[in-house]
């Protein structure tokens, strides 16, 4: 089975209002279609480039192609992180406007409207090395440049050199979470906790703010298997949520499931068992009964509760999870074929073979269209599916087997 899904608390720059599909509307100068278009040909090329590229580029190129699939899942919210984004640049080339000239600035302008982003780094580049009192602000800029192109360890190093040159929680927030996304969790500790404690000493205790930036130390405490470090500050996030968005907010929902998933990784799974129903209750109230982070909920409890031997609820909730990742992301997403394989499991577990093989056959099926033969992901599925298979004893198993090994290999078996 997968592993439940980690929520993040970071602010990814969701600008308000609404963001119109019809054909006409215009995102900082681009139709939305030219704009899904491009995130299209983008995974096609990321796809490509998996398939030929070197194990040591792969990782890389797995991020970019999770976070392309991430953005195409849902378009809209992408558009609005986008024209944030870009938002936040022209104002930083505003403020930083003396010395570079007014038709220089135009021209940059005018080429971050249609999605041109060399333009305003070349001038960020230019400001850093010749006005040192800007030097933060236009480091900060190169983290927005590459964040918007998916070139995370680049994004983690602009935003940590603008941290270290002033401090601020934005810049603080971002280094923090670039370093975390990248795998370098002890320099994300260093900055999240300097990001906590900027928020302590600027706000009050029980501000809305300290309680994302303890949840984030936490997170990255987590991931260097720091737990019992981690727990006391996810607790003391949960009090302040409490106190400030309240126990009905899907923040709130969040950070319980944050906790939740900290507790399943020390062994602790019926003090998690509560928190994850909790969270679940949460989301299904605030966000709906056909929201995907109410299908996320649902499956991380779903999951909770096949560890816990009580599969005819984990089953009845992968069902109602499936039926709404269909209706949110279709039947060929990468977030569908999770919940199959999920089910899949849990239906082996209890020794429903029969009923778990088209379920893994499908989840895998979904994936190598969708993702890839190459990608980490297929392939994890894959193994689930052929370690099935291996289990079994008739002639229709072992083709089976042997057809899977033929696409991924003869190691395929093999836990990675």
């Amino acid at each position: 089975m997968t592993s439940d899904k980690t929520w993040s608390r970071v602010d990814l720059g969701n600008s308000p209002g609404a963001i119109g599909s019809g054909r006409d509307t215009h995102i900082n100068g681009i139709t939305f279609q030219e704009h899904l278009s491009a995130l299209r040909e983008q995974e096609a090329k990321l796809r490509a480039d998996l398939e030929r590229a070197h194990e040591a580029e792969c990782k890389v190129l797995r991020q970019k192609l999770s976070e392309t699939e991430r953005r195409l899942a849902n378009p809209k919210q992408y558009c609005a992180e986008r024209t944030q984004r870009i938002s936040e640049l022209e104002k930083l080339l505003k403020d930083m406007s003396h010395g570079i000239g007014k038709d220089r600035l135009r021209s940059a302008h005018a080429a971050l409207e249609q999605g041109d982003f060399s333009e305003a780094a070349a001038i960020l580049a230019e400001v850093k090395a010749q006005a040192k009192e800007h030097a933060a602000e236009a480091a900060f800029g190169e983290g927005l440049i590459a964040e918007q192109q998916i070139r995370w360890a680049d994004a983690a190093t602009a935003y940590a050199e603008a941290a270290d040159l002033a401090p601020t929680f934005d810049r603080l927030q971002k280094a923090g979470e670039y370093l975390y996304r990248i795998g370098r969790s002890a320099e994300a500790v260093r900055y999240n906790q300097a990001l906590l404690d900027l928020s302590r000493r600027d706000h009050s205790p029980e501000h809305e703010k300290t309680a994302d930036a303890l949840n984030n130390l936490a997170a990255s405490l987590k991931a260097l298997g720091h737990y019992t470090e981690a727990e006391p500050l996810f607790r003391e996030a949960l009090a302040i949520d409490s106190k400030t968005i309240g126990e009905a907010h899907p923040d709130y929902a969040k950070s319980l499931g944050n906790l939740a998933g900290l507790l399943i990784e020390q062994g602790r799974l019926k003090e998690a068992e509560r928190l994850r129903r909790q969270e679940q209750q949460i989301m299904l109230n605030s966000q709906g009964t056909d929201h995907s982070d109410s299908a996320f909920a649902t499956s991380n409890l779903a999951l909770l509760l096949t560890k816990l031997q009580q599969p005819e609820e984990a089953e009845l909730l992968f069902r109602d999870a499936l039926k709404v990742h269909a209706i949110a992301n279709g039947k060929q997403h990468q977030n569908y074929a999770t919940d199959v394989n999920n089910l899949a499991g849990m239906l082996r577990d209890v020794g429903r073979r029969e009923e778990a093989k088209p379920n893994y056959a499908d989840a895998v099926a979904i994936l190598k269209a969708r993702l890839g033969a190459a990608h980490h992901y297929t392939r994890k599925i894959a193994g689930n599916y052929a370690r099935f298979l291996a289990e079994g004893e008739t002639a229709e198993d072992a083709k089976a087997l042997a057809d899977l090994k033929a696409i991924f290999g003869e190691d395929i078996t093999n836990p990675k």
